[in-house]
């Protein structure tokens, strides 16, 4: 990690410079040899590729309808009633942002009107490679479904043994994905930007992917296909003051890490002496993550910056534009007030950069790059399957969705939200609701023997009418309400 104290702004573009971005031109020439060769041949090249990059000799790329049903059997009850919970959550926040009809009489006797339509056919594109993302299917078919888009495919890579993650297929059941295809990376993009024999083109692609991934998306616009926006490799901007807790910091500077060698991560505070102590939490907490090997290249052009004042650092925010912008400080809500530019924004302490990411409803499917600065554009919109950007808050310990917490001790997909949400919730669903707040904070105070499952969230949005922007926030709920609907009793579709 670069470390870095009061930069000149001269300095500044430079250290929003995106990671690896010089190797973009070598990039675009291999994406654009990929998209050249499955526009010509087809399934022949798709083939060719997966067994490239992924190791899996693939006969057949459509995912049969027995292969999705075997997939339920194979997650545990608690995964998938997290992977439900969330659905209905994503869905809840999703109905609300679909806008309504327009009807103006600018002048007597002229009529104008606006109409949402659902797009015709969209194809989801569904990272697989590090880790299987079933979120994102939750992300993209989810709100695709509500909106009544007819036809809806979804590519992702499978493994070296051809099969694809059950919690991936699992996700895109629950969603009501009508077509799943085994083929990821530029190649997928590819196949349904052009269409081939096994694969149908589609009208607009959505979803985020490595670097390659994003330029082949926005290759894909040469070619008459639409696209959501250049979703790329992960980042994060924290903002930190003195009253900060390391451990929530280093929790949320690690959360995008994990995704790729070309992630970021960016630490913006006025404290020296959180400056001093965030390398060494950062340290211990990578030693207990599997990943480690990996993260570390993303470390490598990753930062943490001392600056002057908030002023100085909400004006580097807005500059940097971040996919996900952590807000941990005594004045979150007031630093808000001053965000232009960014994807995701979680406000105070106990907003971990996760439960936005999977499982609050706001969407995760996010701006990277600095795209966020710019309009959004036209078919961006709920019509066309999601919104662009969102707010996610707790104003107090973070005691929602504990199914999440409990289930993805099992999975791959999520290792540095179990140990963020560790820090939160009880393993144990018989212990306190309440996280112990000695365990970080040196206090004893204990709260009472009600379990934790039996906290709940509830969710308010606006709009921002500086811009369409979606905002959702997060509060844990007063009393002990109602437990979560049960397996099947939700209605996503």
């Amino acid at each position: 990690m670069e470390i870095l104290r009061y930069p000149d702004r001269h300095e500044w573009s430079r250290l929003t410079a995106r990671a690896m971005a010089s190797q973009a031109s070598q990039v675009a020439a291999t994406v654009r040899s990929i998209m050249d060769d499955v526009a010509s041949r087809g399934d022949e090249a798709l083939r060719e590729y997966e067994l490239r990059f992924t190791g899996s000799s693939l006969s057949d790329f459509a995912v049969s309808d027995e292969e999705i049903e075997r997939a339920s059997s194979l997650l545990s009850p608690a995964l998938r009633h997290a992977i439900e919970s969330a659905a209905q959550n994503i869905a809840d926040f999703h109905r609300a942002e679909i806008p309504s009809p327009v009807t103006v009489e600018t002048q007597p006797g002229v009529i104008c009107m606006q109409r949402p339509v659902a797009i015709e056919r969209v194809g989801l594109y569904i990272p697989g490679g590090n880790s299987p993302l079933f979120s994102t299917v939750l992300m993209l078919a989810v709100p695709a479904v509500i909106t009544g888009c007819p036809y809806i495919e979804l590519c992702t890579p499978a493994g070296p043994d051809g099969n694809i993650h059950p919690a991936i297929l699992y996700a895109a059941k629950v969603a009501g994905v009508g077509r799943i295809f085994r083929t990821g990376g530029a190649q997928a993009i590819a196949a349904m930007t052009f269409g081939t024999e096994s694969i149908p083109r589609v009208d607009k692609i959505f979803g985020p992917g490595n670097r390659y991934v994003m330029e082949a998306k926005q290759q894909a616009t040469l070619h008459g296909c639409a696209i959501d926006m250049p979703a790329g490799p992960s980042e994060v901007l924290v903002i930190a003051d003195s009253n900060a807790n390391p451990t929530f910091v280093a929790s949320d500077f690690l959360s995008q890490a994990e995704h790729g060698p070309d992630s970021q991560s960016i630490l913006l505070t006025t404290s020296e002496k959180l400056l001093d102590i965030l390398p060494g939490v950062i340290d211990e907490m990578l030693d207990a993550l599997p990943r480690r090997d990996m993260m570390l290249h993303s470390l490598d052009h990753s930062r943490l910056i001392l600056m002057h004042d908030d002023d100085e650092m909400m004006e580097f925010s807005n500059q940097y534009a971040p996919e996900h912008l952590i807000l941990n400080h005594r004045d979150a809500d007031r630093l808000c007030g001053n965000v232009r530019n960014a994807g995701s924004v979680f406000i105070g302490p106990w907003s971990p950069e996760s439960a936005g990411d999977y499982a609050s409803g706001t969407n995760h499917t996010l701006p990277t790059r600095a795209t966020s600065c710019r309009p959004k554009p036209p078919g961006s919109s709920p019509s066309s399957v999601r919104a662009s950007s969102s707010i996610v808050s707790a104003n107090s310990p973070f005691r929602g969705l504990p199914g999440f917490q409990r289930c993805l001790s099992k999975s791959t997909s999520f290792l540095v939200m179990i140990r963020f949400f560790s820090l939160y919730l009880f393993p144990n669903i018989n212990q306190s609701a309440l996280w112990l707040k000695s365990k970080v904070l040196s206090s004893s105070t204990r709260s009472g023997a009600r379990g934790a499952g039996s906290a709940w969230l509830r969710v308010r949005a606006a709009c921002w009418s500086c811009r369409p922007r979606s905002i959702a926030r997060v509060i844990p709920s007063h009393g002990w309400p109602t437990p979560m609907p049960a397996p099947g009793a939700l209605r996503v579709r």
